[in-house]
Formats: C-alpha cells, structure tokens, sequence
C-alpha cells in the first residue's frame, strides 16, 4: 500500500508538471508570430520608429545634417542632443547597414500652457488638445496621434524604471514596458573644474556612501534597478511570468504522499506484517505452463470420455463366441501336454470338467478347469 501512495503522488507531479509546460509553451509558440519590439536589433534595422530627445532635420535633404529617417515630433533646432540621440548617430556612422526611422521631441516629460502634465486615473494627456508631448506620452499615445507615432523611446535606465514605475502606482497598471536587455553602460558623475579643490572631498563622501551601502539604499528607495522594475517585459492585458512560489502546493502535496508512504512503510516493518510481494518473470511463467498442462489433461479426458461409447449387443454376442472358442482350444493344448507329460485323466464325461491326478506321485494334486 505504501508504494501504491509513493507512486500516486509521483505521478500526480508529473502530470502536474506536464500540463504546466504544455499550458506554457503554447502561448509562448503563439508569441513567436506576433509583431512586436524586442529589443535594439528590432530598431537598428529600420523596421521599428524610436523617439529620442534632439533637434529635428530634413532627411530627404541633398545633404541631410544627420544620418537616419526623421519622420517629425515636437522640437526645434534649439533642442539639445541628447545621449541617446548620440548614440543613433554613433551607431550609424560606424555601420551603413544601420538605419533607425526617428521622432524628437524637447523633453521626455509632457507639457501644456508651461505646466507639465502628470498622467493619472482622471488626466489623460492623449487627451488634451495643444500638450507638448513628452517622449513616454508620444509612444503611449501613439495609436491615437497618426502623426505621432513612435513604437518605442530609449532613455537612461535608472530614470525609466523610476517613471514606469511611478505611473504604475498612479494608474495601477503598467502602460508602457521596458524589453530587451541593457546597452552603452555608462556611469554618472560630478562635474568640477580642473584642479577644484572640491574633486576630493566628493570622492571621499561617495566612497563612503558605497562602504556603507548608502548608495545601494536609495536605488532601492526610489526603484531605480531593473530588478526593481515592475514594468519589465509584462505586456498589458496578461502575461505572467511562474515562479517556485505558485508551485508551493503542488510540492507540499508530493512530499506528504512521500512521508505517508514511508511512515506507513516503517509501520508495518515495526509490526512484522510482511506485504506478499509480487511473483517474478520465472514463478508465472512455471504457473503458466502448469496452466497450460492442465487444460491439456482436461482435453484428453474429455476427449477419451467421448470416445467411450456404448457396445452394440451383436458386438458383444460375437466376443462372447471368441472366447468361447479361446476355451475350447486351451483345453485341447492341456490335453496334449498332459498326454507327454504322462497324466492320465480320472474321468472323461464329457461335462466339461477334468480331474487330473499324477502317475507316479502319492500325492494327487487335482483341479478344475472350466
């Protein structure tokens, strides 16, 4: 009984286990054929548009000032540029076969009568006629803006986690997600004057904070590590990622059946019951053939059982005869052996009955033959 429970609960985990994967890879076989962004790769080669931070320029210029596709935004040549539109620039002067497709815009937050608009439940920038859109509002309301349409923004990792993560607790859910993994790592830092007698209390301060884990507390403060983002990779409207936790009942269930199945096992050792065990290949083979030996039997017995018949009573007259005759004849051959052997018949009636008696003997030894 006690390996019966062991093997329930193993092969329940394995169903389980089963029908988790199988649930899985569906959808994710699904996902393969879906259109999305995954990353730099998917923007390099032109298919994607990004918005960035810079001045505008005409791309079907003879000479254009900049490399790329400049497909319009909300800037002006005094917009500054920044690192990420740098960077594209970077990118595609050091490789031909790159190519983005860009929006700019002034800055990455959104703006309206010189106020900035902070995206809630109750204010919807998409909404509000004349807003300067910032870089996040621009691809957020990119389905709704024909003219505005970016599919996706870069910017500083730190301060995108931060502003995904605080509109998730604004609005509750996550409108934009962050996908793909990280590029041109770079460190920030104080700028000082050459020879400021500043530069070395600064680091001083800064080793301190890092020796105390200072630094590494307000990143976690202000969720600004992307193990603190909760906006990575999670698509609007489902998708979820397992984890150990969410199969925590379905180890708790395997390891009782396991420790019920030994406990019951330790049980019957203690108590000396001895659970009959299984016959082997050779004890049911030997059974068989003993099975197959007496059905044999059986079919000769039956066999010979049909074979035995009632006689016919002119059969039995006709054996009757027969040994009627075999008498006659063994009679005759005494006689002729009782003649060499010099016996002499006593009496000869002719009844059928012979007294025999010696010649030379005292003794008279006689019998009867019928």
């Amino acid at each position: 009984m006690s390996g019966k429970i062991f093997m329930m609960g193993h092969w329940f985990f394995l169903a389980i286990i089963a029908a988790t994967y199988t649930g899985a890879i569906g959808p994710y076989l699904a996902a393969q054929e879906i259109d999305m962004v995954t990353g730099l790769d998917s923007l390099s080669s032109g298919r994607y548009s990004v918005v960035v931070r810079g001045p505008p320029w005409n791309s079907e210029a003879l000479r254009p000032e900049y490399l790329g596709d400049w497909l319009g935004g909300i800037s002006d040549t005094n917009t500054s540029r920044s690192t990420q539109f740098k960077l594209l620039q970077t990118m595609m002067e050091s490789d031909s076969s790159v190519s983005f497709r860009s929006f700019t815009t002034k800055r990455m937050e959104s703006y309206y009568n010189g106020q900035e608009i902070i995206a809630s439940n109750d204010v919807d920038p998409c909404n509000i006629e004349d807003a300067e859109l910032g870089a996040f509002d621009m691809v957020k309301c990119g389905t709704d803006a024909a003219s505005l349409a970016p599919d996706a923004l870069i910017f500083d990792a730190p301060s995108a986690y931060y502003e995904l993560n605080t509109r998730k607790d604004r609005l509750g859910k996550c409108e934009l997600v962050t996908v793909g993994s990280q590029f041109s790592s770079s460190s920030f830092g104080f700028g000082f004057p050459k020879k400021s007698t500043l530069s070395i209390p600064f680091n001083k301060a800064i080793q301190t904070l890092k020796s105390t884990g200072k630094i590494e507390d307000m990143r976690e403060k202000f969720r600004i590590r992307r193990a603190d983002s909760e906006c990575s990779e999670v698509f609007e409207g489902g998708g979820a990622e397992m984890t150990i936790v969410m199969l925590t009942g379905l180890f708790i269930f395997t390891t009782a059946a396991i420790i019920i199945a030994l406990c019951q096992w330790g049980v019957q050792k203690a108590l000396g019951i001895e659970m009959p065990s299984p016959p082997d290949e050779e004890e049911e083979a030997e059974e068989e053939h003993m099975a197959e030996e007496d059905g044999a039997v059986e079919q000769e017995e039956e066999m010979e059982e049909e074979e035995e018949e009632p006689v016919p009573i002119a059969h039995r007259v006709q054996g009757l005869f027969a040994q009627t005759d075999r008498i006659e004849t063994a009679l005759k051959d005494l006689q002729a052996r009782a003649k060499r052997r010099r016996f002499q018949p006593a009496n000869n009636q002719g009844s059928g009955i012979f007294d025999w008696s010696t010649v030379n003997g005292s003794n008279q030894n006689s019998f009867r033959i019928l």
